[in-house]
């Protein structure tokens, strides 16, 4: 059964009487999660990100175009510049910052909750 292909309000009315908890009390966030604001750098196949080196900072993340019939296949990875405690990485050094390096344009024209990828950006320039 599809919910936007009709039966929908009957699936609603039998999720709603048969389950125990509601979903928003087993879970922390529903909804969106994050914007990359440039998929063509952060988003792609793990094992190409993996080829460089990049695994360590690398997340899953499931893109709603991609569930079909209620199944999910091929989640691609995004890279995640952040270190354990959701500090942004700070070491030049760092593969994944090197990886990132020579995207400045795009990533100083993104802004995020207010921010830039300043402190990226700055790196690429001073390293181009």
């Amino acid at each position: 059964m599809e919910p936007w292909g009709g039966g929908a309000s009957d699936l609603k009315e039998y999720l709603e009487t048969s389950i125990r908890r509601s979903l928003g009390a087993i879970s922390e966030s529903i909804g969106i999660v994050c914007f990359t604001l440039e998929d063509d750098l952060y988003v792609g196949s793990g094992s190409v990100f993996e080829r460089h080196g990049l695994s360590m900072y690398l997340r899953p993340l499931v893109i709603g175009e991609l569930i079909r019939d209620w199944a999910l296949s091929d989640i691609p990875c995004a890279i995640f510049p952040y270190e354990e405690d959701f500090s942004p990485l700070r070491d030049e050094s760092n593969r994944t910052l090197q990886f990132m390096c020579p995207y400045p344009t795009g990533l100083a024209n993104n802004v995020g909750q207010g921010r830039t990828a300043s402190l990226l950006v700055r790196r690429s320039a001073a390293s181009g």
